[in-house]
């Protein structure tokens, strides 16, 4: 049957998601994966990744509301 989703992970990219589960268990059990206090460090240095799009068009927003009330 070809067009079916049949993984969890082919499932997570088909919905767009795969910035939300980067770090699942088919990612992160690798063997030399961080752990611990490591593993946590790492995730939070990733944060901010998923929010560099929207951050940069509420920017970009301002931006252009600010330029054509000025000009």
């Amino acid at each position: 049957m070809s067009g079916t989703v049949s993984s969890p992970r082919r499932r997570a990219v088909a919905s767009g998601a795969p910035a939300a589960n980067w770090n699942d268990a088919d990612n992160m059990g690798a063997p030399g994966a961080p752990e611990g206090v490591h593993y946590w460090v790492m995730t939070v240095c990733y944060l901010p990744l998923p929010a560099w799009g929207p951050l940069l068009a509420v920017v970009t927003a301002a931006y252009y509301r600010r330029r054509r009330r000025e000009g």
